[in-house]
């Protein structure tokens, strides 16, 4: 037989035909059906192998040019630190300084909030009143078209405008996205002047980087652009019987270009323009006051200056300015972050500003970057892990080296479907995101190659010649390996579906990536492998591995047993689950706690009514004596921001990413555990070393273990470093108790200002919310889990008002409206923008107010001039009186409701355990008409997170059994996969975390979703062989269920392994997704990995055996209902 295949396959090679023309009867067909034109046909799976054998020379052509354009395509890429995506929120800002927030309220608040209600597509409305205007924030729900909402909310401003005061100038309305989120936040200090500091950076640094491919803006805080400043002497006012509000209207009607249509003279027509515009600074100066030739110079000061401020900024205790920078939407981040680099270096090394420093706080390439750097550990890792996990297994070479060959290969063929669809769409790019999925996906990449090239190599040592059994093996499997992907990749279907726009685009891109890379290597697992393999795999004598053979005794013996005992196996697997429920799922908590962020906030007020020069030497004092621990206190920089009486510290820490991977190394060798640990698997190899297969078991255990510690070394960071509690709580131990201290401090996720919970009180009168506030203060003080209660009248600067109320019959006797009296008394106090100055190059803002010292006291306030209409002045305290009141520094409102937020702290118990003991704290408390409370932002995102995860997990499950159902062609086996693999998975998820310590969160989740689509790979491997020998006719019943699990425990193992431990980098890596750690996922992952290889292993046998014998039973009560009688 084997001669007469031999002259068959030299006559085919004559007729330059495939030998898959002169296999088998079977084969022929199959090979006919493959070289039809029939492209659908073509993109069966099993045409595939065909096809590649048919053209070997053009298979190795497009995959040697998909690489190449992988390797062109990760640098063309754009790199972002998130996916592109507009945001479903837009801002209206209307300044309106030194206002009352209360009043803001009621002039602005109100009215804009009623005109923007009417908007479609309006999920929230929420707004803040402080003393410099109001802030609205709108959220619209998923899906809206937001450059026609943005149309929209601006034509609601135009509409409410004239309801507005008129000193309201300019209304901002800002759509956000993605792209506008800043590259980089930094600061500039110097030891020198300030306004030469201000110098600097307004005539040198900001042109520089403005000139910068790809930047699109710079803002700048700690230092004030000039503007023409009219500082009115109030007594000169007085004297000369100015009155304020009628000089202020006149000044802005003065200061206008008006058009004048045009006239025809002599055949020609001429455009008229009437120009009033003031041109200079002098002009200013020179306007005309009054008919006697008063000008505005005699009765104030103009000049072209910066306001004066009462606030600092400063960096490591010099004068600092900050800066934020922004990109344009197409430009690359790593590059244009690059340049900005290279030209602050270049203008701190200028001799001219000597010892000018910057300090950047964020900056977008180093996520990039390190994502980037994060994926090629994983990548390393995965692929060596692989390598040793298919060396163990096949102990060959070329094997190890065909499954490995894969892991890059699909990679750079991802990038390039990436780089076309980013292209063609505009979605797809390197950022957070993508890049998690493809750390993800590194583990599953050769889940495919490794499943085919399994069944190859055991046809192999079956005697089946090379070329045969890369065919035979690649398409027994092709329908396994083809469910597993569109199952894994499946998955993500529902998460498009749910959640929003944010969430949307994150999981598109997610989804997207790893389905690329998995279909990616389908493809080279049914095309390139069977023939690398066929080329490779030509030796008759494969080695077998003594300890895979007893393995696959044993697990025969396992599984007989378990056939055997059905009934005591169900019980063990019923306590199992009901173990699960009383342990794990009952102590691991719903958090998102973020990982450490290396930051600390402090907020200190040093005492009632100090002045500017106190709270200067303060901050200087506690500047001094942190950087002077800063080594101790692993501080590299420290911010300040302070005015008079009120103090903001940020501390940023070092990192443990600032050390080597040696470093870390040799430190962590230096731990007792590690070579106590070592010890140990020494007395255990010691102990079974007569035992066959110990040396094996034990060198993969020693071996497994180094490569953990060697994970952990290349993290960065030895852990010798302070937490960020620990420092704040060190430094807040260094503040001086002064009377009147007040000091709140954060540190992320911990700390007094950070709380689990928050309860948002709901009314319209904050002075009755407040009340409330203190009566819900008393409940939480009762609960022991609470370790701090703060609300939004202690986290704001709250501080007394002056209240003046008009009489209306005295002022009305005048003739005077309160308004007019207001506007005529106040407008110097408050001050008011003009029009704006207009130059060549510019336009110059104008503000006019009272000067400084006619404005300190309340005296001078009592004594403000009101002008009658026969030119009378009568002080202010004559029609009003003056009550002085505590005020709000901000007024939230949410939905046309006020809102008053009380915050509760613990460090203790999950959100989840806290949000519930307050709900039932607060179960009675007696509220009046119109007032409510609920729980806050971050609980009802927690809530909204879990039921859009279990909406996604029900559909996920949904779309799973029906594609097993439609690849299977039967309702019964895919029942089969989801019941011995989804629950285990679901339950190991929540042993891992519940025994690493890690509460579940929305990654975690995530995590689970994933699973649905992973875990019943090794089912679908599993039922699909056992189908297969039943088609085959050798084997029934007990013995066919046997045979497959020992055929099959290789494969299952092996993918099983090579996944696991290429998300080991993941699982006890220190990768974070912006501030939320990878971790979770990895551990939740691996947790449902493991379990469901164990539950698909035993439960497997034993429920497909039940149904089995209940599909007999009944064909046998159908066969008896069909006999005749």
């Amino acid at each position: 037989m084997t001669l007469r295949r031999r002259a068959l396959r030299r006559r085919a090679l004559r007729r330059r035909v495939s030998p898959l023309r002169v296999a088998s009867g079977h084969d022929q067909e199959s090979t006919r059906l493959t070289c039809e034109s029939d492209m659908f046909k073509f993109l069966s799976p099993y045409n595939w192998t065909a096809f590649a054998f048919r053209r070997p020379v053009t298979v190795f052509m497009v995959l040697v040019s998909a690489i190449l354009f992988g390797a062109v395509s990760f640098r063309l890429l754009p790199m972002e630190l998130v996916p592109a995506r507009d945001g479903i929120w837009m801002n209206v800002w209307v300044p309106y300084p030194n206002s009352t927030p209360e009043d803001n309220v009621h002039l602005i608040a109100r009215p804009l909030e009623g005109e923007l209600k009417t908007l479609r597509g309006l999920r929230r409305v929420e707004s803040n009143s402080s003393t410099n205007g109001v802030n609205v924030n709108l959220v619209f729900e998923p899906g809206t078209d937001m450059k026609l909402a943005y149309v929209e909310v601006r034509d609601r401003v135009e509409r409410v405008r004239p309801a507005l005061p008129d000193e309201i100038n300019r209304i901002w309305v800002r759509k956000f996205s993605s792209t506008d989120i800043p590259i980089m936040y930094l600061s500039l200090s110097w030891h020198g002047d300030r306004d030469a500091l201000f110098q600097v950076v307004d005539e040198q640094l900001i042109p520089r980087i403005e000139r910068i491919d790809g930047i699109a803006g710079i803002d700048a805080w700690g230092s004030r652009s000039r503007q023409v400043i009219i500082d009115l002497d109030e007594d000169l006012l007085k004297a000369y019987r100015v009155n304020v509000e009628q000089f202020i209207r006149a000044m802005d009607q003065a200061n206008m270009d008006s058009p004048g249509g045009y006239v025809e003279d002599g055949g020609f027509r001429y455009i008229v323009r009437l120009s009033g515009a003031f041109e200079t600074v002098q002009d200013i100066q020179s306007y005309p006051i009054n008919e006697r030739g008063l000008k505005l110079s005699d009765v104030a000061r103009v000049e072209y200056r910066k306001p004066t401020s009462y606030r600092r900024f400063r960096l490591n205790g010099q004068d600092a300015v900050g800066m934020v920078i922004s990109k344009e939407s197409n430009a690359n981040t790593v590059e244009v972050t690059a340049a900005v680099k290279e030209t602050l270096s270049d203008l701190t090394r200028d001799p001219r500003w000597p010892g000018l420093t910057y300090f950047i706080f964020f900056e977008q390439s180093s996520w990039i970057l390190n994502s980037l750097k994060a994926l090629g550990t994983a990548g390393m890792w995965g692929g060596l892990f692989a390598l040793g996990v298919l060396f163990f297994f096949l102990r060959r070479y070329r094997t190890t080296f065909i499954i490995a060959a894969s892991i890059p290969a699909s990679i750079l063929v991802t990038f390039t479907v990436m780089y076309f669809v980013n292209t063609g769409y505009g979605i797809l790019s390197l950022n957070l995101i993508s890049l998690m999925g493809l750390m993800l996906g590194i583990g599953m990449l050769v889940d495919n190659a490794v499943v085919v090239l399994e069944n190859i190599v055991r046809l192999r040592r079956m005697g089946v010649e090379p070329v045969q059994a890369a065919i035979q093996g690649a398409r027994e499997v092709s329908v396994a390996v083809s469910a597993a992907t569109l199952t894994t990749a499946i998955v993500f279907l529902p998460l498009l579906f749910i959640g929003g726009g944010n969430a949307q685009t994150e999981m598109r891109e997610f989804g997207l990536v790893i389905t690329i890379s998995l279909i990616s290597s389908l493809v080279m697992s049914l095309s390139f492998i069977p023939l690398l393999a066929s080329r490779l795999l030509r030796e008759g004598g494969l080695p077998t591995v003594s300890l895979l053979e007893a393995l696959e005794q044993r697990y025969a013996q396992v599984i007989g047993w378990v056939l055997n005992h059905r009934l005591d196996v169900a019980l063990i697997l019923g306590g199992f689950v009901i173990l699960t429920f009383l342990v794990p799922m009952r102590s691991v908590t719903m958090d998102n706690s973020s990982s450490d962020p290396r930051r600390v906030w402090m907020y200190i007020e040093p005492g009632e009514y100090a002045s500017l020069e106190y709270t200067d030497r303060f901050v200087t004092d506690l500047e001094n004596q942190w950087m002077a621990s800063a080594d101790s206190l692993n501080i590299r920089a420290i911010r300040s921001d302070f005015r008079p009486g009120r103090i903001t510290f940020e501390v940023f820490l070092q990192n443990g990413a600032d050390d080597s991977a040696w470093d870390v190394l040799r430190h962590k060798a230096k731990a007792p555990w590690v070579w106590g640990s070592l010890a140990l698997c020494a007395v255990v190899l010691i102990l079974v070393r007569r035992k066959p297969n110990a040396l094996q078991i034990t060198a993969v255990l020693t071996a497994l273990y180094v490569a953990i510690l060697l994970i952990l070394g290349t993290q960065g960071g030895v852990q010798t470093f302070r937490t960020s509690e620990e420092v704040a709580r060190t430094i807040r131990e260094t503040i001086p108790e002064v009377p009147g201290l007040v000091v709140r401090w954060r540190w992320g996720e911990g700390g007094e200002e950070d709380p689990r919970v928050s309860i948002a009180l709901h009314g319209e009168n904050p002075r009755r919310l407040e009340q409330i506030a203190e009566d819900v203060n008393a409940r939480l003080g009762q609960l022991p889990e609470i370790t701090a209660i703060t609300t939004d009248l202690d986290n704001e600067e709250t501080q007394d008002e002056v209240q003046v109320t008009v009489d209306r019959e005295v002022s009305g006797k005048f003739g005077l409206t309160p308004r007019r009296v207001a506007e005529m008394t106040l407008s110097g106090i408050r001050g008011n923008e003009l029009k704006r100055l207009k130059t060549e190059d510019r336009e110059i803002r104008v503000w006019v107010q009272s000067k400084e010292e006619d404005r300190e006291t309340v005296h001078q306030l009592r004594d403000q001039a009101v002008y009658l209409d026969d030119g009378t002045q009568l002080p202010l305290a004559t029609m009003a009186s003056f009550t002085q009141t505590p005020a709000f520094r901000t007024v939230f409102r949410r939905d046309s409701e006020t809102i008053l937020m009380v915050r509760a702290n613990t460090t203790k118990e999950g959100i989840e355990t806290l949000g519930g003991k307050i709900s039932t704290s607060l179960a009675d408390l007696s509220l009046p008409r119109g007032y409510s409370w609920r729980l806050g932002d971050r609980w009802e995102q927690l809530e909204e997170d879990t039921a859009a995860m279990v909406t996604a997990i029900l559909l996920a499950l949904v779309a799973v059994l029906l594609l097993l159902g439609s690849l299977f062609e039967s309702y019964i086996d895919p029942l089969i996969i989801i019941l011995v693999s989804i629950p285990f998975a679901y339950f190991g998820c929540y042993w891992m975390l519940w025994a690493t310590g890690t509460n579940m969160s929305v990654l975690a989740m995530i995590g689970i979703v994933i699973l649905i689509g992973v875990v019943v790979n090794n089912a679908i491997v599993f039922i699909d062989h056992i189908k297969h020998l039943e088609r085959e006719g050798r084997l029934k019943g007990r013995e066919l269920i046997i045979q497959a699990g020992r055929d099959r425990l290789r494969p299952i193992l092996m993918t099983a392994f090579t996944t696991m431990l290429g998300l080991l980098p993941m699982a006890i890596g220190t990768a974070t997704l912006g501030d939320q750690p990878y971790y979770p996922m990895g551990r939740s992952v691996m947790g449902g990995l493991i379990f469901s290889t164990i539950g698909a292993m035993i439960a497997l046998p034993l429920v497909y055996s039940a149904f089995e014998d209940l599909r007999n039973w009944w064909g046998g009560i159908v066969a008896r209902i069909k006999r005749p009688v």
